[in-house]
């Protein structure tokens, strides 16, 4: 239409301004984005004088479009109110603040995109329905691939989505880059508020069933299923599917030891299935937030949920039930850590009588690795060894030689044969396990850190302290960079490090790292604790060999109090305890 009422001079330019895309036969478009963040803040404190800090949490909640902007800055002015307090505002009031009437004549964010919507409306009813199931997803990467599936029904014909995409190209309420869509946060914000509450659950079903598909690609989902389950706590509406696809999120983070994203995930789950009856699926989630809080270090919040974990599925599963049995495995594998190993035997037995039962072999090698690291704590080498040989073995016969399990229970056959002095056998074993965790897991995971250090005290044993002392500072590092420095698996690597440095000569430095060492640990898990009293007999035997041996025999005194009667079941590390007082107070 406007083609014959173009000037027909080939000197000076022409400004068309449109929402529709789709000019390049007669100009070059320009796409007109929303502003940088700085520019956003620079134009919230020229207009309201508040601090640039306060205005930029106002430029990210409104996504730094102009217009939105411009209508905050005039209600704050027109109310006397300060960024802060309409942030606050925005945050809990969104729909209302979106929709209200402007106090003066001005187009308001919701006047504007609303004739763009009705039109829609009236244009492509396919279109309109796909934006209105967009407002649920997350707005920044929306693949095409799960627009199709957007809907009641089997997933839309791929033309029907794209001349949908195009209906709202042309009204630019999206943005397409090949086979991504973005949507404003705006958009969605004024899409939301306009539909009827029972319209908004009727389109969040919709959505999440796009996103918890059998095909649907956990990647492509991810950020979509943290905004649906926002809009169902909201909503007080629970998707099929919604709460198992969280689960399966924060597994996949886990695995990545993303582990405070993880927790969120988790809990936002169990928040949603709160009083819905099912007590399989609440017992495993709670599970699973155990397991998350265990690997981030909260040892005390893991072993009352693991706790609370077999409680419930005790009461609603049958004894050979394997959701029980895995319950129990974690169970375990917790009070191990919780220095309780008769108990933690007694749960991993537990679990593999369960899956002896069930005749779910396939599911027994991971417990008797588990089982094995009990073993090995509680002195019991020859059980240890046996368990973990076995399990590794079970590993290989089902191709899984080499993955993440068989790495663990390599590393764990190689504690063993350091402790039965076979110390070549042992670095062997850990070097392994280190390629196999680092090609599986990455560089910088907490379980090839974990393997460094395992590997740094085969190699002291074997006398090489000075390559020991830069594994173990390698190990420090990486744990440090992912669990935080005050971790007691940090710990764990500063007091095999101390022995490294003292086996180098390294007095002074064996000193400082076993006294951080045992401080990490006495605030992490106790004082009675075996790893506390470990770095503390430690730190003894430093300051002794640095001349303090008062300071050293108070100490060591304090650990052997505690320390003698709980090693009675522990020959070989009462045979330890004993070396370690010989040379504190000497004979």
């Amino acid at each position: 239409m406007l083609e014959p009422f173009l000037p027909t001079a080939r000197h000076g330019d022409v400004v068309i301004t449109s929402r529709n895309p789709a000019w390049r036969r007669l100009a070059r478009p320009v796409t007109v984005a929303p502003l940088e963040r700085g520019e956003s803040v620079r134009y919230v404190v020229d207009r309201t004088g508040d601090p640039a800090a306060e205005a930029a949490t106002l430029a990210e909640q409104l996504g730094d479009l102009p217009l939105a902007l411009e209508q905050a800055c005039a209600y704050i002015e027109q109310t006397g109110m300060s960024v802060p307090d309409y942030v606050a505002l925005f945050r809990e009031r969104r729909d209302s603040l979106l929709l209200r009437d402007p106090l003066d004549s001005r187009p308001t964010v919701a006047t504007t995109w609303g004739l763009a919507f009705d039109r829609l409306h009236e244009r492509s009813p396919r279109a309109a329905g796909l934006l209105e199931g967009m407002a649920f997803l997350a707005p920044d990467t929306v693949a095409v691939a799960t627009l199709r599936r957007l809907g009641p029904g089997p997933p839309a014909d791929e033309l029907d989505v794209h001349d949908a995409l195009a209906e709202l190209l042309r009204l630019s309420l999206v943005d397409r880059e090949a086979g991504a869509v973005r949507v404003h946060r705006l958009v969605q914000d004024v899409v939301r508020a306009r539909m009827p509450v029972a319209v908004r659950r009727r389109r969040l079903v919709e959505a999440a069933h796009a996103c918890t598909a059998v095909d649907a690609d956990t990647d492509d989902v991810a950020a979509h299923l943290w905004s649906l389950a926002a809009h169902a706590e909201e909503l007080a509406t629970v998707p099929d599917g919604l709460v198992e696809a969280l689960a399966e999120l924060a597994r996949g983070q886990a695995t990545r030891a993303l582990y405070p994203a993880a927790q969120h995930v988790l809990e936002t789950a169990l928040r949603l299935l709160d009083g819905r009856g099912d007590e399989v699926l609440h017992g495993r989630l709670v599970c699973q937030l155990g397991e998350v809080l265990d690997a981030a270090g909260y040892l005390g919040p893991a072993l009352d949920l693991h706790r609370l974990a077999v409680r419930i599925l005790d009461a609603t599963l049958d004894p050979d039930d394997i959701v029980l049995a895995h319950a129990y495995n974690r169970l375990g594998h917790v009070l191990n850590c919780a220095d309780d190993a008769a108990a933690a035997i007694e749960a991993h037995e537990r679990a593999l009588l369960a899956l002896q039962k069930a005749a779910r072999e396939d599911l027994v090698p991971p417990v008797l690795v588990d089982l094995g690291y009990t073993l090995w704590a509680a002195g019991r080498l020859g059980p240890a060894g046996e368990a973990l040989r076995t399990g590794r073995a079970l590993l290989e016969g089902r191709g899984r030689r080499e993955d993440r399990e068989w790495a663990h229970a390599t590393a764990g056959l190689g504690m063993v044969e350091q402790d039965t002095g076979n110390l070549e056998a042992a670095v062997t074993l850990q070097r392994t396990a280190l390629d196999v965790f680092t090609r599986v897991c990455g560089a910088d995971h907490p379980d090839t850190a974990q393997t460094l250090d395992k590997l740094g005290y085969a190699l002291r044993l074997s006398g090489r302290a000075d390559e020991a002392v830069e594994v173990h500072l390698r190990a420090v590092r990486l744990l440090e960079r992912v669990l935080g420095a005050d971790d007691s698996r940090v710990a764990m690597t500063l007091t095999n490090l101390g022995l490294a440095h003292a086996d180098a000569g390294r007095i002074g430095d064996a000193v400082e790292t076993q006294a951080r060492a045992r401080r990490i640990f006495d605030a992490a898990l106790g004082p009675g604790h075996a790893s506390t009293l470990l770095a503390g007999r430690r730190l003894a035997v430093a300051l002794a060999a640095g001349g303090n041996v008062a300071r050293a025999r108070r100490l060591m005194s304090a650990v052997l109090d505690v320390a003698e009667r709980r090693l009675e079941g522990n020959p070989a590390e009462r045979a330890r305890l004993a070396a370690d007082a010989a040379r504190v107070f000497g004979g």
